[in-house]
Order: structure tokens, then sequence, then C-alpha cells
């Protein structure tokens, strides 16, 4: 979902000049102390480490590949790893295809009440003005005209806010990600090329929440001073270091933390929805796909890297739908 939504911001929101997605990790910032707690408890979960596994039943064998959908030079080695094990294969299977991922665009943009307030209405009024002055200088540091903010949905506004502003600058750019980067590689060895994702369900997924509570959720993100992405350097370095489920619970115990130390309580449940809607869901969606394609046909099974840890996550269901499931290595020099 991450990578659809990067590309409707881009679409709307302006072209304007950030930083890049480097520097010192938050992560490394840490105490060593809790830095060594939060990877206790992410190494607690199966699956924990790792972006390449092999799966395999019955003797068909397949790849699975965690991706991360910004561009960055180290996925040269990821592609390098799969370069011999792509033509093993009949089929990839994506979050959402280039094509998929058009018709989504054209679907959603052709229908503005998806993504903006209802006629009449203002986000202004919706937030009040507390919320709203909150709000502003966020806005104006990310170069989001408040006339133009005021008139979005509070969960577009929010992820907006969610989504680091060296990310959309990168995105802008026009570089692939790594998602982008192996479609290429797997239409030039004609594979076939397959959506786990549909443009019904993501819209779907989208407007799941009603106005009211998407409302009360940006005020409380705005209270808690969790509105902003700060965190983006941390993840991709956590990213290339193989640690996919720390990543998420270096996210939460920012948010978590951040919140506290701004006097608001309740950000849990943000994040236990979060999870719910853009990976628990969506791995039991897709689940119900690989299980019955994989038993078959070899594939490469390319989406983004955090839903693939974790109880919840897709190889420990693929583990449990009789898959063996083993993890490969990838060197990065």
């Amino acid at each position: 979902m991450i990578r659809i939504l990067l590309v409707l911001l881009t679409l709307i929101l302006p072209a304007t000049a950030h930083a890049a997605c480097s520097g010192p990790s938050q992560f490394e910032a840490l105490a060593p102390e809790q830095q060594a707690a939060l990877r206790d408890r992410a190494h607690q979960v199966p699956f924990a480490r790792g972006v390449l596994w092999q799966i395999e039943r019955g003797g068909v064998r397949s790849y699975v590949v965690g991706t991360l959908h910004l561009p960055d030079p180290r996925h040269a080695a990821t592609l390098d790893r799969l370069a011999p094990l792509m033509p093993k294969a009949d089929r990839l299977f994506l979050e959402m295809t280039t094509e998929t991922e058009a018709a989504f665009m054209r679907d959603l943009t052709s229908d503005p009440s998806h993504y903006l307030m209802p006629a009449g209405t203002s986000l202004i009024e919706a937030l009040g003005d507390e919320a709203w002055q909150g709000l502003l200088p966020h806005l104006k540091a990310r170069g989001v005209p408040p006339v133009m903010a005021a008139r979005y949905q509070p969960w577009f506004l929010g992820m907006t806010m969610s989504v680091s502003p060296c990310a959309l600058r990168v995105l802008q750019s026009g570089q692939p990600g790594l998602d982008r980067l192996i479609e290429r590689r797997a239409l030039d060895l004609g594979l076939e090329t397959r959506s786990l994702d549909s443009p019904e369900a993501m819209l779907a997924t989208f407007s799941a929440s009603p106005l009211d509570s998407q409302i009360d959720d940006l005020k409380q993100a705005i209270g808690a001073g969790t509105i902003d992405a700060e965190d983006t350097a941390a993840l991709i370095a956590l990213y290339f270091a193989g640690e996919t489920q720390l990543a998420w619970d270096f996210s939460a115990h920012t948010v978590l933390t951040t919140a506290q130390r701004n006097g608001v309580s309740g950000m849990e449940g943000q994040l236990q929805r979060l999870e719910q809607d853009l990976l628990t869901d969506r791995n039991r969606q897709w689940l119900e796909i690989l299980v019955a394609e994989l038993r078959h046909a070899p594939a490469v099974v390319a989406v983004g890297a955090l839903h693939l840890p974790g109880e919840q996550g897709l190889l420990a269901g693929l583990q449990r739908a009789g898959f063996t499931v083993e993890r490969i290595e990838i060197r990065r020099d």
C-alpha cells in the first residue's frame, strides 16, 4: 500500500526539494540498553530477520522477497542474488503490478470523493481550531498548502504526513524501488506478472473507517506529536540489515514514546488498527492466493518487507500451510 500512496502523493502534492533519506539512524541514537531490549523483543517472533526466503512444498520451490519501495543502490545486491533464481520461476507475484497500479490510480482519482472531504465541509472545522493550528507548522515544513490540506479526508492527510519528505522527493525523481526493479527483470525473462491486491480491495481498505473515526485519529496524532515521519533513515538502515521485525517495533516504539512525552495516551489502538488493516488482513487475503498457486507452480513473490515476519506474517502462514521456509543470505559488501 505504501507504494500506491507514494504515487498518489506525487500526483497531488507540489514537487519540492528535500534532503535525501540518509543520515544518522534514529535507532542508533537510542541508549544501548533500549536498542538491546527492542532487538530482543523483535527476535522473539517467527522469521524476524531476513528479506529473501526459499519456500517449498511437494517439490515445488519458490522464493519470497521482502521489498523496500524506495530506490537505493544497495538493491543491486538483492537483484544479483535473485538473478540465478528467477529463471526457475513461472510467474512473479507483486502487491500490484504496474498495470494494476495504473488502474487503481484511475479509479481513485476519477472519483475525488475517495480522498476529499464531502462537498461543503472542511477539515479545518472538522478538526477544530486547536488541532488545525497544531497541524499548520507541519504542513508548512512539507510544502503542503493549507487550503489544499483542508480539503483532504483525514485518512489521506494523515498518511500524507506519515510519508517522509525525502521519500516523496526520491519518488518524484522517477527512480524505481526494488519491487519495480524485480518486475522489470521478470518481464525481461518473459515471466507472467500478477497482482495480489486489487483496485477494488484497496479502495475498500482506504474507505473502511467512518469519517468521524478518521477525524478523532488525526486529532489524536496531532496532539501526540506523531503526525510527522521522522524515522525513515533508521527504517532503511534496519531493512538493509535484514531486521524486518525490528523496523516495525522501532517505529511503534517511536510513536508511543513521542505520544507519552506529549501526555497523550491511546496511540496503541491506532497502531493496532494500522497493523490489522495494512498488514494482517492483506496477508490473509494474499495467502489464499499464494497457498493455492505455489503448490503447483514455482514463483517469485515480491512484497513489502513488513509483510514477512510475525505470527500473522506471510512466511508463518505459508509454513502453517505445509511449506518449508528457509532463509537465503544476501551478501552486502
